[in-house]
């Protein structure tokens, strides 16, 4: 296993691509990274621009070594930002805390053999993570842990019996979750998407999708919204009351695409309190901003243009609890940053508010 990719057979056959964390490192040049000569939609009704907040955290990786992976930004009842590094720094810290007012960042995890995918913040105020591939177990695993990095436990090990390779996790409002598993292909679509209830009893929402990664749900917790990444596509599944993805062929009555994207791949994403849908686009280095209803709204771009270059390893957004401050996770040449942008709405209200 390098930084610079995870590979791993699926069932019966060699999956020819490297995964890890709501990133794909295609194996198109040097470095892998796509170089798009534009926006995925071409329909926003204009840009917003995307200023580094904070700039170079963890330094710039080693000579010829992978962009760093932060992802999983989430805002703790404390009023600090919190987010993961895949691949961690040199003693293996993988979750950072940033007191918003001093941008200090502190690490308060650490964890050698886990690449950490996400996180998301439960009502209690503890920290569910993903971790996507641990090589002592073979596979993924959810995490739980205190907020000062104690008292780590392992939710889920398994779905029925299967591995899993969870990238993203969403809480639901009502003591469980979301995830992503993140499997498959185009030619192979195994990947699914699974439901976690306040005991720990899993359900499958979907499968047969090529490699989830982002989820998060509308703001009537009705609507899923889930990144595909090697479809590169946005997808809609609507739920039933049991939180099932509703199987119809109706628009807004089950399983929809509303978007194909392109210029980057499909990573993680998040939706307002208006729900609208931030899609963060991995080696285009840009969000592109959707209402509730799929239309495109905006594309959120750094200042100067240059994402796809200074920030190609953008994964993900979150938006400030009560104020429409947004915050973008981003990897590149100089280590990680943290992009600040005017977001369309405030945050949706987390569940620790709730």
């Amino acid at each position: 296993m390098t930084k610079s990719s995870l590979r791993r057979r699926s069932a019966g056959s060699a999956v020819g691509v490297a995964a890890a964390v709501g990133l794909l490192v295609v194996l198109t040049g040097s470095n892998g990274q796509a170089e798009p000569p534009g926006h995925s939609n071409g329909h926003g009704h204009g840009d917003v621009v995307a200023h580094p907040w904070i700039h170079g955290i963890l330094g710039a990786p080693a000579e010829g070594a992978a962009a760093p992976v932060p992802e999983g930004p989430a805002f703790t009842p404390e009023g600090n930002l919190v987010f993961v590094s895949a691949f961690g720094d040199a003693e293996g810290n993988k979750v950072y805390e940033v007191d918003v007012d001093t941008k200090e960042v502190t690490p308060i995890y650490n964890d050698a053999s886990s690449v950490i995918a996400s996180l998301d913040i439960d009502e209690e105020g503890r920290f569910v993570m993903s971790d996507f591939l641990n090589p002592t177990i073979g596979a993924g695993r959810i995490l739980r842990m205190n907020p000062d990095g104690t008292g780590v436990e392992t939710l889920i090990a398994d779905f029925e019996g299967t591995k899993i390779y969870p990238d993203d996790v969403v809480m639901d409002g009502k003591g469980g979750f979301f995830y992503t598993d993140m499997q498959g292909n185009i030619l192979e679509p195994t990947g699914r998407v699974i439901h976690v209830d306040a005991v720990g009893t899993q359900t499958l929402v979907t499968g047969g999708l090529a490699h989830p990664n982002g989820v998060a749900l509308s703001p009537d917790g009705r609507r899923l919204w889930v990144s595909e990444h090697l479809a590169n596509r946005l997808l809609a599944l609507d739920l039933d009351e049991t939180g099932i993805a509703i199987n119809d062929w109706a628009p807004g009555a089950g399983v929809s695409v509303y978007a194909n994207l392109s210029g980057g791949l499909a990573d993680s994403l998040t939706v307002d309190a208006d729900g609208n849908v931030y899609q963060a686009m991995y080696f285009g280095g840009r969000v592109e901003v959707f209402d509730k209803a799929g239309n495109p709204v905006t594309t959120v771009e750094p200042a100067g243009g240059d994402g796809p270059t200074r920030f190609p390893t953008t994964t993900n957004v979150a938006i400030r609890p009560g104020t429409n401050d947004g915050y973008i996770t981003a990897g590149g040449p100089e280590g990680i940053s943290i992009l600040m942008f005017e977001a369309e709405a405030e945050a949706l209200p987390q569940v620790w508010q709730e």
